[in-house]
Formats: C-alpha cells, sequence, structure tokens
C-alpha cells in the first residue's frame, strides 16, 4: 500500500504559483541521491528538458560521467499512467541536448507501451534508460535519512502519518550503545531497508528462592532474540538447576505505556521488600531500561494502541497489565 500521497505536490498544469513543484522536487530527489544539477527547472520552451543531471560513475580505470536528460510528468491528481505520447520523440531530445540517458521521473507508473518503447531504445540506439516511477520513489525516500527529511517537506501530512506508524529512537541521550544480544552478540533491534526497526527478543530474568523467607533473588538479568533464548537458556540451567527464569517480550516492552507499567511494577516490587537484585542484575536492569527509552519516547502507534488493548482485557497471569496508577496502589 503507497504511504506517500504525491496529490500533496501541486498540478503542473494549473498556473497557481506552485505549478513548478513536482520539477523543483525532482531536482532535489536526484541531487540527494548523488546527481549533478547541470540546469535546473526553468519556465517557459524547454525543448522537451525538465532538468539536465549529470552522473559520475568510478571504476577501476576512472571516473565516467553521464549526463541525463530528465522528463517529468504528473500525473497523480488524474491517477493516469504515463503514456506513450507524453513521451514523444525520446530519442531526438537526447540527442538534441547532448545527452547519453533519459530518466522518465512520474508520479504514478509508465504505461506498458512506454515501458516496452523505453526498452526498445535502450537496446537499439545504446542510451542509458530510467525510470523513477511512485513507488521506486517511495521507496527511496522512506529507506533512506535524507530522503526522509525531503519526504516531510514535500509530503507532510502522508509523512507524518507515516512516520507515526514507523517511529524511530529519539535522539535524546548523549551516549548509547545499543542492545546487543546477549548470545550472538547481534542488534536486537536492526533498522531495515524501508527504515523501520524490527523487534525481536526477549528480556529474561533469572531469580531463585532463599530458603526460609518469602524474598526471591534477582540474579541476572539479560536480552535475545527469540531464537538464541533455548540455547542461552540451557547453559544457565546447568550452572544454577536451583533457579529459575521468566521473560518479557520486547516487542511488548517497547510499548511505550508498557514500558512505563514496567518501570514502575520494578520500583514497588523493591519497595514492598518482594524482591533484592544483585548488584550485577540492578546493574545490568538500569542498562536495558537506558537503552530502550529512545524508543518508547514517542506517541503510541495504531498497532501499539491495539495491542495494549488486547493485553489490558487479560489477567495478569497471562501476560496482562494493569492500569498505570491503580487507585488501591
Amino acid at each position: 500500500m503507497a504511504v506517500l500521497d504525491f496529490k500533496e505536490i501541486p498540478e503542473a498544469h494549473i498556473a497557481s504559483g506552485n505549478q513548478d513543484q513536482f520539477e523543483l522536487f525532482a531536482r532535489d530527489f536526484l541531487e540527494i541521491f548523488g546527481f549533478e544539477i547541470l540546469r535546473p527547472p526553468s519556465r517557459g520552451a524547454d525543448g522537451g528538458l525538465d532538468l539536465l543531471v549529470q552522473e559520475t560513475r568510478t571504476g577501476i580505470t576512472g571516473e565516467t560521467k553521464i549526463k541525463w536528460l530528465v522528463s517529468c510528468k504528473h500525473k497523480a491528481h488524474s491517477g493516469n499512467s504515463v503514456g506513450v505520447d507524453a513521451e514523444i520523440n525520446v530519442l531526438d531530445r537526447v540527442r538534441s541536448h547532448d545527452c547519453e540517458g533519459f530518466i522518465g521521473f512520474y508520479s504514478t507508473l509508465p504505461s506498458n507501451a512506454l515501458s516496452s518503447k523505453l526498452s526498445g531504445l535502450q537496446k537499439t540506439e545504446k542510451i542509458e534508460m530510467a525510470v523513477f516511477d511512485s513507488n521506486r520513489i517511495e521507496s527511496d525516500l522512506l529507506s533512506n535519512s535524507n530522503g526522509a527529511v525531503l519526504a516531510k517537506r514535500y509530503f507532510p501530512i502522508s509523512f507524518q502519518k507515516w512516520q507515526q506508524e514507523h517511529p524511530i529512537p529519539a535522539k535524546l541521550l548523549r551516549k548509547t550503545e545499543g542492545l546487543k544480544c546477549a548470545y550472538c552478540e547481534k542488534d536486537l533491534f536492526p533498522r531495515k531497508q524501508d527504515g523501520t526497526y524490527e523487534y525481536s527478543g526477549n528480556l529474561i530474568f533469572w531469580r531463585q528462592d532463599e530458603e526460609d523467607t518469602e524474598i526471591t533473588t534477582w540474579f541476572d538479568v539479560y536480552w535475545v532474540h527469540k531464537r538464541c533464548t533455548n540455547p542461552l537458556e540451557a547453559q544457565y540451567r546447568v550452572l544454577y538447576p536451583e533457579a529459575y527464569d521468566s521473560w518479557e517480550d520486547l516487542h511488548i516492552l517497547k510499548i511505550p505505556t508498557v514500558y512505563v507499567e514496567f518501570a514502575l511494577s520494578i520500583i514497588r516490587t523493591l519497595w514492598h521488600g518482594e524482591v533484592k537484585f544483585t548488584q550485577n542484575a540492578l546493574q545490568k536492569l538500569l542498562i536495558f531500561l537506558y537503552e530502550l527509552s529512545p524508543y518508547i519516547s514517542r506517541e503510541l502507534t495504531q498497532s501499539e494502541k491495539d495491542d495494549l488493548k488486547f493485553l489490558s482485557e487479560l489477567p495478569p497471569y497471562l501476560g496482562g497489565i494493569s492500569h498505570i496508577l491503580d487507585e488501591d496502589e
């Protein structure tokens, strides 16, 4: 499903004062992805050229510079594809501007006929061809930090909605090491190509009951990928046969409301003297809360609101959560 609404960019054929926005967007897009702008957008007769850009390719024998003719077609408001009749005399336009390649920069998709025509020219005339359609533009923008800044400028409404559902860690800590799996030592929250983060892991507590008391000592805390949970658990059961473990799902713990409830529950148990922490366990828990805090300093996504509603309906022994400020606390 498309994320960015290209209709947020004004139509190109209505003299509103903003009719150049799509060409300006194309200029900014190509520039942040490494193209040099040789001729920016301008009004008036353009000879079939909206922008002239240059790409520098570095190889073993040196640098190769390729000039591209850029043709911008903004049809998002009508929803029509870019047809053959919208791109006439492509070869003549490329050659007349002394270019080696043609870039179609479109807010929708090229028609099948146009795609076939461009592919044919690439094969028979040996000119470079590239098409940036709406899907490719969106993918490139959202998988790149500079692209995200550009998307926020040109698509403020749809980008804000996407950003709320795909939050990034808040930059509120001066120093952070991140959360590494205690077993494989790889990042627990890797960033994916689309710019979102993957959350898959468990926070594990190891505890042991003290003899002749009702106090439980938590002697170790660590965090692992779900796939690494069992191998590390087996090692601990050999070392500490009298101990037992409990766990929290990191996908749930990174929900801001659950994080706050979890932190408060730790304080409650310490206050009531129900548990004790070894210095090692407490230090690790503090590190965990510190490192997770940038991921929860934000609003809830809709999926997290749904998860929270589900969890609130479960009894505590099945993983349900209580209200943060119960009247009887």
